[in-house]
């Protein structure tokens, strides 16, 4: 019962008190159906990933910062995902890696868009850098999309998390294999 107050209490605002009543429910062990841990952990992944994305890149200093911060988070949110594999509940492991390969694609975009310092001479050059470097990110999120197909056709879960995992997949297959934009 308390995993399931807390995963209300997340959607209804309460992010604080919320993945703390999760994580003491977690740690208790009281409730041992695998299907609402899991779910839990996907309430999880969903307040980590959101509070990435609302940390936002600015200024010099400070987006070094955030950027950490919100690499961080990604892993942390990454950490919940593989216990919700160890789970074995496919619809929610399925959702996490489709939040996680969005989680990431967000940051690229929001790094690629980023202007660059007023200290640099060549903006070309550094958002092609920046390009360049932030690659990693289309990576894991094809990584993260790709592994949810095949999880998905390993378990035979057939649904629309499934086909958006898919479509995101071969979308982003198409720009990685594309030449680089800019």
């Amino acid at each position: 019962m308390a995993l399931q107050r807390g995963i209300t209490e997340l959607r209804s605002g309460k992010t604080r008190r919320g993945i703390k009543r999760i994580l003491r429910a977690l740690d208790s062990g009281e409730d041992n159906r695998s299907w609402i841990r899991a779910k839990a952990r996907l309430a999880l992944v969903r307040a980590q990933l959101g509070k990435a994305s609302s940390t936002k890149l600015k200024g010099n200093r400070r987006a070094a910062r955030r950027l950490k911060k919100r690499s961080g988070l990604l892993g942390a949110a990454e950490k919940q995902a593989i216990v919700m594999f160890n789970l074995g509940e496919p619809e929610f492991a399925l959702e996490g890696l489709l939040l996680l390969g969005d989680g990431y694609m967000d940051l690229y975009e929001e790094m690629v868009n980023y202007p660059p310092p007023r200290s640099v001479d060549d903006p070309e050059a550094y958002r092609a850098l920046v390009m360049e470097k932030a690659a990693i990110l289309l990576t894991k999120a094809h990584a993260r999309y790709d592994e949810g197909v095949r999880v998905a056709a390993r378990t035979q879960w057939v649904g629309s998390v499934t086909e958006r995992l898919k479509q995101k997949r071969d979308a982003l297959t198409a720009q990685l294999a594309g030449p680089s934009p800019g």
